[in-house]
């Protein structure tokens, strides 16, 4: 009987121990779940809460700023390789335009003209995304029809000009109303682009000469760069040390400056 007796006891405390461990481990199990809940809970509210952040951000954060100059209405038909774009956008702008950065040829007034190159007849689509310092990221687009050689032929035969390209028959107001303010480190680079192009410099007079009735001087401008001055006639009452704007084609390059053809000439 005492055998008996031990052995249920026994068995009792067994059962016991296991109902204690089961117990045990359903509560883990319960606690386990929750605490994933609450976790998965917390992120959600985060999520959100970061979404609703950043979208506010956005809505508060203004565009950056771009107008197309030129081409006026997004579309232009040019006989050339190239085209001279005129854009205004936010001082300090970083610009790409066809992936090129050209940030450095934006003026202190937020103007900025870029030769891009047309790489094929037809239309080329051309892509300007701005950047400005604490305003959000634009991107525009316009077209440039490069038309074929021979339509190009025709079209200069009959006196049709593209861009800013001279007309010896316009007036000095037309001239002068064509002038860009080329900079200074584009003529250097891209020579042949702007060649034959009308531009306006302002500079001093340096090494005036005359010779055979051409007047022929250094222009040296505020940044202290150099162009060579070809003028018809007498510079007059102009002399060394005059501070002056002229209004010229460009006409490649002379002894690695760049050569203007001046055909207007005014104090500054």
């Amino acid at each position: 009987m005492c055998f008996v007796r031990i052995a249920i006891r026994g068995t009792m405390r067994i059962g016991v121990f296991i109902g204690v461990w089961i117990c045990t481990a359903v509560i883990i199990v319960i606690f386990s779940v929750q605490i994933g809940k609450m976790i998965a809970a917390s992120a959600g509210r985060k999520a959100t809460i970061d979404n609703v952040v950043n979208a506010e951000q956005s809505k508060s954060t203004p565009v950056s700023t771009i107008k197309i100059i030129d081409p006026v209405d997004g579309y232009a038909e040019v006989a050339d390789d190239h085209y001279i774009m005129k854009v205004q956008v936010d001082p300090g702008s970083t610009v790409l335009i066809n992936s090129n950065d050209f940030s450095d040829l934006v003026s202190a007034d937020g103007m900025l003209e870029a030769s891009v190159n047309l790489p094929s007849e037809g239309v080329n689509d051309i892509y300007i995304t701005v950047s400005a310092p604490n305003r959000s990221l634009v991107r525009q687009s316009v077209s440039i029809k490069r038309l074929p050689t021979n339509v190009a032929d025709i079209a200069s035969g009959t006196g049709e000009q593209t861009n800013n390209t001279p007309d010896q028959s316009q007036s000095e107001d037309e001239y002068i109303r064509k002038a860009w303010d080329i900079p200074y480190d584009q003529l250097i680079k891209y020579p042949r682009v702007y060649q034959n192009k009308i531009g306006l410099f302002l500079g001093q007079i340096e090494g005036l000469s005359i010779q055979n009735g051409i007047s022929i001087f250094y222009l040296k401008l505020s940044s202290s760069d150099k162009l060579y001055i070809e003028y018809q006639g007498m510079l007059s009452p102009w002399k060394d040390g005059d501070n002056i704007k002229l209004y010229g084609e460009v006409d490649g390059t002379y002894d690695t400056l760049p050569r203007v053809k001046a055909r207007y000439v005014y104090d500054q």
